[in-house]
């Protein structure tokens, strides 16, 4: 995120960049869209306003989260009791205690049964049922089997996996690509990860 320092409070106190052409900030109090021409939009009348991901970003009213675009107009009524930003073109919603996800529309794609879930990247998400990981598709189909104690997203083709204590890493048919070895891990990026692996007399 890029922050822009203002020099009036009649200008904007904070700044966020969220890479769709728009930036939420404040205004003398007042929570407002700017666009990359330098043009205000709407002001932003909503207890939370969440990042802009795929030009959808999340927001609260009273104890429910919609989704409004990169004008400001609310496209997804608030209507679910917790959501998470869109990601490969679906978001996670909460609907009772259960997860499930949307499209850009609204559309409930995959029905909430799911007690917790991580976004969708390169096709895949995690979720858990119980006390397993697994990963599905976007149709909601299990492609790789409950297995984990711990899981990350994709990224570059491999995901990270929590077997026990130790994290590995595996590709997207569930070949573990990298045994189980480390105490922290991150995510892959330009063929790198970072990884933390702990003396064990520490």
């Amino acid at each position: 995120a890029t922050v822009l320092k203002c020099t009036s409070q009649k200008q904007c106190t904070l700044v966020e960049v969220f890479g769709d052409a728009s930036f939420n900030f404040l205004m003398g109090g007042e929570r407002r869209l700017i666009n990359l021409d330098g043009k205000t939009e709407n002001i932003l009348d909503y207890e939370k306003v969440g990042l802009f991901y795929e030009r959808l970003a999340v927001v609260k009213e009273g104890e429910l989260y919609g989704f409004i675009d990169n004008t400001g107009s609310l496209v997804i009524p608030t209507q679910y009791d917790s959501a998470l930003g869109f990601s490969d073109g679906l978001a996670a919603v909460e609907i009772g205690e259960q997860w499930g996800f949307i499209d850009t529309t609204g559309a409930l794609i995959i029905p909430a049964q799911y007690d917790i879930v991580g976004e969708f990247s390169e096709g895949l998400a995690s979720v858990i049922i119980g006390d397993e990981y697994r990963f599905i598709d976007k149709t909601g189909a299990i492609v790789i089997k409950p297995q984990y104690d711990g899981a990350g997203s994709f990224s570059e083709g491999l995901a990270a996996v929590k077997i026990g204590e130790l994290w590995g890493f595996i590709d997207k048919t569930g070949l573990m690509i990298i045994q189980p070895q480390f105490n922290s891990v991150g995510y892959f990026l330009d063929g790198i990860a970072s990884v933390r692996k702990y003396d064990s007399q520490n």
